[in-house]
């Protein structure tokens, strides 16, 4: 059985409220759908949640930052999918993170939650280090 749930902000209070489906007012950038995942801290991951991911090649330099989101996009490999991926925002190598099986992937790496889209953006902030 599939299990659907929603995360939004709720406009009443400020909080965050999980839904199966929605049915209080939430601001409408925030709503993100569930991956069925959780982070390797037990964190759910929805759409619109900042990942990232600290094991690149096993240098602990080499960070990449992400948005989860949700619709059409290509592989490393040019194969066109429909489902949740990972847009880079800072990466050293963002073509090698690009992986078909989203679920697969972000289940076999230690992958975190460290924010979203409408908390904190802030974080999706590049900076130039030049």
């Amino acid at each position: 059985m599939n299990v659907y749930m929603i995360r939004g902000k709720v406009l009443a209070c400020g909080e965050w409220g999980y839904w199966q489906p929605a049915t209080d007012e939430v601001e409408s950038e925030s709503i993100g759908l569930w991956t069925g995942l959780t982070d390797k801290n037990g964190k759910l991951v929805f759409e619109g949640d900042i990942i990232r991911y600290d094991d690149i090649g096993n240098i602990s330099t080499n960070v990449a930052i992400g948005v989860v989101k949700f619709g059409r996009h290509k592989t490393a490999d040019n194969h066109k999918h429909i489902g949740f991926y990972i847009d880079w925002i800072v990466s050293p190598d963002a073509t090698r993170l690009c992986h078909a099986d989203f679920a697969d992937w972000f289940g076999k790496t230690g992958a975190i939650v460290v924010g979203n889209i409408t908390d904190n953006p802030e974080m999706l902030e590049v900076k130039d280090n030049g």
